[in-house]
């Protein structure tokens, strides 16, 4: 997140004009352990220490196909990855994210298998 909160200091752009996208796999990518209760407070907690709430625009939600910390971005569909339905259960649960738009971004192109992945994260909200 650090690096996300250099890019936004060394733009030009107003802040106000400015916002961030975090993108799932690429977060799990990263290290951050989704999955995991504590693992997913500190992700909370570091969006709000270097980005603030205010600077996060979108989340674009895709499981990884790949181990966490792999530093590669292969999306995967909701559920069938390495962040898995626990990771994405504490997302759509969180109260930091309830009013920030998600987006769901992953590798199938057709209508159904867009349809699935949105359901399965509906049915995760408790």
């Amino acid at each position: 997140m650090g690096e996300l909160r250099e890019m936004m200091e060394k733009t030009e752009t107003k802040e106000e004009k400015l916002g961030v996208c975090i993108d799932t796999c690429h977060a799990h990518a990263a290290g951050y352990n989704l999955a995991d209760e504590e693992g997913f407070q500190d992700f909370i907690q570091e969006i709000e220490e270097d980005l603030g709430f205010d600077n996060l625009k979108v989340l674009h939600l895709n499981d990884s196909k790949d181990g966490r910390g792999s530093e590669k971005d292969n999306h995967q569909d909701i559920g069938y990855g390495n962040i898995g339905e626990e990771g994405f259960s504490n997302i759509v649960n969180s109260d930091r994210l309830q009013n920030i738009p998600m987006i769901v971004e992953t590798p199938q192109d057709n209508v159904d298998s867009y349809k699935d992945n949105i359901k399965k994260l509906r049915d995760l909200k408790k």
